[in-house]
């Protein structure tokens, strides 16, 4: 991991700053080299943990229940500000989607050795990377067209501004 310096020191209205090696803001953990490395690793393991106890119960749930619960307790939590992850390095990507292999595997219709993608598939979901993919997509499509907030709509430019 990057080492940060111990002699920068920030001095602001009489307070003393020193660097940290990652910052939690609005739940997302981001560090120096915005490598997103802490903020995988924090969600891994809170998403592992929900599945483990969704996978001790599944017997005495549908199986419809099951993916909304994995949806609301397991999904909103690895998808939350996907948008900043859109440069991940591809070992973080593989770790979130072995946290989604894990849950499709949860599903009563997979059996033990059957391939996730046609799990995946069956179930209507995206992997990992093509969901974040998505969901930046629809972001840019709402900023595009003045569904999202005022002060992202006026980030995009269309092109036919530009050019005359």
């Amino acid at each position: 991991m990057y080492k940060l310096s111990s002699t920068f020191k920030l001095s602001l209205l009489g307070k003393e700053f020193s660097p940290v090696p990652f910052a939690k803001d609005l739940g997302v953990f981001m560090d120096s080299i915005l490598s997103f490395d802490e903020h995988v690793m924090q969600i891994t393991s809170k998403c592992i943990a929900s599945l483990c106890q969704i996978n001790r119960v599944r017997h005495v749930l549908d199986k419809k229940t099951l993916i909304t619960v994995i949806n609301a307790l397991v999904f909103s939590r690895l998808f939350y500000c996907s948008s900043v992850l859109g440069g991940i390095s591809m070992k973080n990507v593989l770790e979130l989607q072995s946290v989604q292999n894990f849950a499709t595997c949860i599903i009563p219709s997979a059996r033990k050795y059957d391939h996730i993608q046609l799990i995946l598939r069956d179930l209507h979901w995206l992997n990992v990377e093509s969901t974040i993919k998505y969901r930046d997509r629809i972001m840019a499509f709402k900023c595009m067209n003045g569904y999202a907030p005022e002060y992202l709509c006026h980030q995009f430019i269309s092109q036919s501004k530009i050019h005359s």
